[in-house]
């Protein structure tokens, strides 16, 4: 996927399960490793989670709900999966 879309960057940094990080610092502890670049814009005022899908098989799977409501699913994940 990022092959076609280009660099990805990720407003949430928190474990499953865990209540989304709004600062730099509640975000570093929850993550096991050190990312490569940390943007620090303060406290952030929260909000809806984001909608995560698993694209990691041919079947494409809702992993947590979000403002991303998918009529078609399957039909993204053969987009994004398509090889030219």
């Amino acid at each position: 996927m990022l092959y076609r879309v280009g660099p990805l960057t990720a407003t949430s940094a928190n474990r499953h399960g865990e209540s989304p990080s709004v600062t730099v610092d509640s975000a570093l502890r929850s993550l096991l490793g050190s990312p490569d670049l940390v943007l620090d814009s303060g406290e952030l005022a929260g909000g809806q989670v984001s909608t995560m899908i698993d694209l990691s098989s041919d079947e494409v799977r809702e992993i947590r709900p979000g403002p991303v409501v998918w009529d078609e699913p399957f039909e993204l994940g053969k987009w994004v999966l398509h090889e030219g």
